[in-house]
This record gives structure tokens, C-alpha cells and sequence, in this order.
């Protein structure tokens, strides 16, 4: 695979609290795979140490100065993944499915007039990466269904760059949010003027939606969610982040991450049906929960920077940093990526053995587990590459494995 197409990091062992690289060999972002670093051959055979060691993406994004008080933050750390390493390898589709699909999908989405063409193109690219990190071992997204779902994926993401540009009391923009979610929610086909590209782009997704079901309503889960984010992103427009605690901050991101859609869309174009009862379960729910909190907080960390430097409040760092729990913002970062993630994580772990034991290792519920827990380790991963936070530089980011 070219380089284009992939993105390789290096990889750190960490035994007996000693730190070393391993010599040519790079860690294939996108699949996860070990690479000879020279020639790209796969060794993921080449390491049995390896396996069943915990992971984390080291990341160093540079210093980052508060302009309220002064601080200078490092933005460097961990950032830890929930599943442990097992062998994996490169996506033999992944070039084709760049160059056959991607095109396409850019081409689709330019009839919209949503964005420039350039960042379309761009996000295209990047988000099939997304999805193809996010795919559990053993399964496939058939070529039908790929468009609706990078689809509903660059709706969510242009829609947050709108949510970005929505200033305090402009109440037509905010009632808009509320209506896009009803749209979205009903199952109905909506008139839109043709001028309106942004709902004209929301129908679009609703037939592609649609026409991914194997029975009528199997979109519902991915509908009702795109709803809910929506409607909680419009009431978050409501306040400043300085009347916000920490825990009324967590409990809001839950929901702002955008994590619980991104979820469900995979789930439907994968056919991963678990049933009413599971989730209702209250167990269940927490776990959705902390899957969502997970990602809301990883995304705080690499967006700091570009929110200071635009002014924004809505980041746990700056809403939990400046209050009296902490000293400082650096203080709590280290409390973020050392205390308080490492101890979700072995929540999540904790609640899915509880769940799988108590309906008798349901085969769908795993399948949804190991989804959620791939869509927040191919989210870390994906993040730096993105686009969408810049400040990473060669050899800023790379993979430490702990045994």
C-alpha cells in the first residue's frame, strides 16, 4: 500500500518500566497491522510478545499558552486505547476502496454545494480511513452501502463546523438544529427548497439509510441518534462553558461527542441488531455512556489548541482545569490521560464481561462491543490525521505497547 494511502508510526515497547523502540518496524494506523518499516512486508507474526499487551497512542503536540492566566500547557502524553494488541492485517481493499470509492463519494457530495471541493475531498479520504480502522476483524462493508454511510458521517462533521460558527443568541440558527433533527428522525420523505443544501443533503441520508435496511425500521437506532446529538448540540449552544461544572460538563459531552451515531450507522451498515431488551438494560446504557465520555475527552485533549487559539470554551480541560478541583490545566491533563481514562477503560471492560454473562455471550451484543471499542481506538488513532486539529509533526505521534 502506498504511503498515501496509510499512515505508519513507530512502535515502543514498554517492559519492566524500561522504554524501547523496536528497530524497523512501523505500526500501520489504519489496520493496525506491524510493517517492516523499509518495505511495507507485514510482520504481525513477528512479535508473539506482543500480543495481549496494553496500547497507547503517544502523541506531542507542542506547547499551548492560556491566555486567561498565562499557563503554558504541554500538550504531549498518552492516550490509551481499550483493546489490547492481537495480530491484524493491512486492509488489502483499502487502496481500491480509496481510489474506486473516493471519487465517488466526492463527486456525490459536490452536487450538494455543502463545502469546497478540496475539503470534501479531503474529508472523504480521511473518513474512509476512519471506517476501515473502525471494521472488527472478520467483518465487511459491502460497496452498496459504503456512500450512506461516509454520508451521514460528513453531514455530522460539517454540520459541527456549523455548530462552531453559531454565535450567542442567534435563536433562527439554533431553532434550525431542532428542526434538522425532526427531519432527520422521520422515516417520511420532507419537502426542502432547493436552495437549502444542508436539509436537501439530510434526505439524502435518510434514503441511504433506507435502502441499507434488511427490515423496515433497522435504521431507527442510527436516526433516533443523529436526533439526540443534534437537539443536545443545539441546548449546548445555551451558556458558556464557565457556568458549567466538570460533572455537568461530562455529563453534556456524553452526548456532544457525536460517538453513540457514529456507532449505530456501523452497526446498521454491518447488520449488528441487538435487541430492545439490551438496550434498555441499564448496564448497557452506562456503557454507552462511557464509550461516548471516552471519545468526548480524547477529542478535548487534541482539540485544546485550536480552541484556545479560536476562543472557544467547550473543552473538559479548560471547564475542569480552571476550577477549584485542579491547579492548573496541565494538572488536570495529567489527571485526564493518567487517572481518569485508564479507569473508564477498565469500566467499560468490566460492564461488557458483566453484560455478555448475563445473556449468555449473545453473539450480536460481542459484535456491538468490539464495534464501540473499535470505533474509540480507530478514533485516537484517525484523530491526528485528520485534518481537523493540525499542530502533529513528523514523529509526534507514535504507538507504546505494555506488557
Amino acid at each position: 500500500m502506498s504511503s498515501s494511502e496509510t499512515v505508519q508510526v513507530a512502535i515502543f515497547l514498554e517492559k519492566n518500566g524500561h522504554t524501547a523502540e523496536l528497530p524497523g518496524v512501523s505500526y500501520d494506523i489504519a489496520s493496525g497491522a506491524l510493517l517492516a518499516s523499509k518495505n511495507g512486508e507485514i510482520l504481525s507474526q513477528a512479535y508473539p510478545e506482543l500480543v495481549g499487551a496494553s496500547a497507547k497512542l503517544r502523541f506531542d503536540m507542542g506547547p499551548v499558552k492560556i491566555p486567561e492566566t498565562g499557563e503554558t500547557v504541554r500538550l504531549a502524553g498518552d492516550i490509551p486505547i481499550i483493546q489490547t494488541y492481537s495480530p491484524r492485517y493491512p486492509v488489502s481493499a483499502l487502496e481500491q476502496l480509496v481510489r474506486k470509492v473516493g471519487r465517488d463519494i466526492t463527486s456525490h457530495v459536490d452536487k450538494f454545494a455543502l463545502a469546497d471541493t478540496r475539503k470534501v475531498e479531503k474529508l472523504c479520504k480521511s473518513l474512509l480511513l476512519f471506517v476501515t480502522g473502525v471494521i472488527p476483524s472478520g467483518f465487511e462493508i459491502p460497496w452498496d452501502t459504503l456512500l450512506p454511510v461516509v454520508d451521514v458521517f460528513i453531514f455530522v462533521f460539517l454540520v459541527d463546523d456549523k455548530f462552531d460558527e453559531v454565535q450567542e443568541g442567534e435563536d433562527v440558527s439554533k431553532s434550525s438544529w431542532f428542526e434538522m433533527a425532526a427531519r432527520f428522525r422521520s422515516m417520511d420523505e420532507c419537502e426542502v427548497n432547493e436552495e437549502d443544501s444542508l436539509f436537501r443533503f439530510v434526505e439524502e441520508c435518510k434514503r441511504g439509510l433506507r435502502r441499507m435496511e434488511n427490515f423496515p425500521g433497522e435504521s431507527e437506532p442510527v436516526r433516533r441518534a443523529v436526533e439526540e446529538w443534534l437537539i443536545r448540540e443545539g441546548e449546548a449552544l445555551e451558556g458558556t462553558a464557565e457556568e458549567k461544572t466538570a460533572a455537568a460538563y461530562l455529563a453534556e459531552r456524553r452526548y456532544t461527542s457525536g460517538f453513540k451515531l457514529s456507532c449505530e450507522v456501523l452497526a446498521l451498515s454491518l447488520h449488528i441488531a441487538i435487541t430492545p431488551e439490551q438496550r434498555e438494560d441499564p448496564v448497557f446504557q452506562e456503557l454507552e455512556d462511557l464509550w461516548a465520555t471516552l471519545a468526548g475527552l480524547a477529542n478535548d485533549v487534541y482539540s485544546l489548541a485550536k480552541e484556545v487559539e479560536q476562543g472557544e470554551e467547550s473543552n473538559y480541560l479548560l471547564v475542569a482545569g480552571k476550577s477549584g478541583e485542579f491547579s492548573n490545566i496541565s494538572t488536570c491533563l495529567t489527571y485526564l490521560l493518567e487517572v481518569l481514562m485508564p479507569r473508564t477503560i477498565q469500566k467499560v471492560k468490566i460492564l461488557e464481561e458483566e453484560l455478555l454473562l448475563k445473556y449468555d455471550g449473545d453473539e450480536n451484543l460481542e459484535n456491538y462491543f468490539k464495534l464501540a471499542d473499535n470505533s474509540y481506538d480507530a478514533m485516537v488513532k484517525w484523530s491526528p490525521w485528520s485534518g481537523r486539529f493540525g499542530r502533529f509533526k513528523e514523529g509526534s505521534v507514535s504507538m507504546v505497547f505494555t506488557q
